[in-house]
């Protein structure tokens, strides 16, 4: 895939996700109406069908005087005969655009997008027998838009991990940039959600801490199989074409697709909202156990497609090549750090922030 055939994908800063009282302000009671009666269709539609709702309500997110990007970034000066690996590479990589001056409706718009991507994308590559592939992914953001619009739907539950064939015509490099594009989104969504559950454990706000939380746990079953639905495509796909775009001299040494703002950002969320579980995990105890089970189901997932690409044996990009420490291994590291964060009997102090 040229660049010619790629598109940039515009988000806030992942430091800007804005809360959900200054969204809704900014939405009419047309359109929370038209959120909501999306939400609760989503599940039943084929999604042939879910693409014209979507372009609808993308036509409907109030229009600014001016949508001031921030440019793309600059190609940069290797240091030392390196290219750097930060996060400015990775959204330069996943084809990535952040908006300089952000207004609430740019995170609306973002979702929308990134859920007519992802129809768009089920539409095009499978057929009937596998339309309900990935449906988490659909599902979770029909969750988040359903939260704005004022309504909750059922909750995203667990999807299977076996292996499919993958279609046979799918472009690997355009799956895997709209796949992490999609990530982005669904990760700035989880952000918005735990922000809005600390907002209302401090204001005393049960119903909407509680709902909340289940908003979080649906984005994160979301973003597991967003995992899967990434990388749907032969091992070898990944082996001779991914892998070394992500690999120097294309990039610096350890480029990952996690190495973004947005990863950074709910990180720092889960750090700072970490003192509220004790609270969560007493007063809203099947939503805590659940979000729990839904982060532990992301990393299970991200393993899964890990090991189906080697990851057992070799090591993360993370890591450099001489390292003992297979990706699925390190993965599993990760995991148990994250996890730490959601469960008050654990008093561990050090915490893997990366």
């Amino acid at each position: 895939m040229n660049d010619a055939q790629r598109s940039y994908f515009p988000l806030p800063p992942a430091d800007r996700v804005p809360a959900l009282l200054e969204l809704r302000r900014h939405l009419s009671a047309s359109l929370r109406t038209r959120l909501a009666d999306y939400a609760l269709r989503a599940a039943t539609l084929p999604h042939a069908e879910v693409i014209p709702l979507l372009r609808a309500l993308q036509a409907e997110i109030p229009a600014r005087d001016a949508i001031v990007q921030a440019d793309q970034a600059p190609e940069p000066q290797p240091a030392a005969g390196r290219l750097p690996a930060n996060e400015s590479a990775h959204d330069r990589y996943f084809h990535v655009c952040r908006i300089s001056n952000p207004e609430s409706t740019d995170f609306l718009r973002g979702v929308v997008v990134a859920t007519l991507l992802f129809h768009t994308e089920m539409s095009a590559d499978y057929g009937p027998a596998d339309a309900r592939r990935f449906e988490a992914v659909g599902l979770g953001f029909a969750a988040l838009l359903g939260e704005i619009g004022g309504i909750r739907v059922a909750p995203v539950e667990q999807t299977a991990r076996e292996s499919f064939a993958p279609p046979p015509e799918l472009d690997p490099r355009r799956r895997w940039m709209v796949g992490h594009q999609i990530f982005a989104t669904l990760t700035q969504g989880i952000i918005f959600a735990l922000q809005e559950c600390e907002r209302a454990i401090h204001e005393s706000n049960t119903p909407h801490a509680r709902d909340s939380l289940e908003i979080a746990a649906d984005l994160l079953m979301a973003s597991a199989a967003a995992f899967r639905f990434a990388a749907d495509f032969p091992p070898s796909a990944y082996s001779d074409v991914i892998r070394p775009s992500m690999m120097p001299p294309h990039l610096g040494e350890g480029f990952s697709g996690v190495l973004s703002a947005d990863h950074r950002q709910l990180v720092a969320v889960l750090l700072r909202t970490r003192p509220l579980m004790d609270d969560a995990a007493i007063r809203f105890a099947p939503q805590h156990q659940r979000l729990t089970a839904a982060l532990n189901h992301v990393y299970d997932h991200h393993k899964f497609v890990c090991a189906e690409f080697d990851g057992a044996v070799k090591p993360s990009l993370r890591c450099p090549d001489s390292s003992a420490l297979p990706g699925v291994e390190q993965l599993h590291r990760f995991q148990r750090a994250r996890v730490r964060l959601l469960r008050p009997e654990s008093k561990a102090d050090v915490v893997i922030v990366e």
